[in-house]
């Protein structure tokens, strides 16, 4: 139930951008965030970053790696870590 969820979320508000890892591309649904605020559980301290959101299901290699691209209509994002999974739905940092 929660993947169709996060899947209609990220549908609702992401587009279909091409992703590329090594060689492979795919197009698959992909939330770009601009500004994108997130906390560290350890200390406490804010910082303001740049992301991508996808639900787990749509993914289709195994896991992000620093160095995949993410062709977005006004510019080409590259994957910096990985910022959270919740089994559902992955963020990473892009640059």
């Amino acid at each position: 139930m929660f993947d169709l969820m996060s899947q209609t979320a990220v549908a609702a508000f992401g587009g279909a951008l091409e992703y590329t890892q090594s060689t492979n591309k795919q197009s698959f649904q992909i939330l770009i965030e601009r500004n994108l605020e997130i906390i560290d559980d350890d200390t406490g301290a804010g910082q303001y970053i740049n992301a991508a959101v996808w639900a787990n299901v749509d993914f289709p290699f195994s896991k992000p790696v620093d160095g995949d691209l993410i062709v977005a209509p006004d510019r080409t994002w590259r994957v910096v870590r990985k910022v959270s999974d919740d089994g559902h739905v992955t963020t990473v940092e892009i640059r």
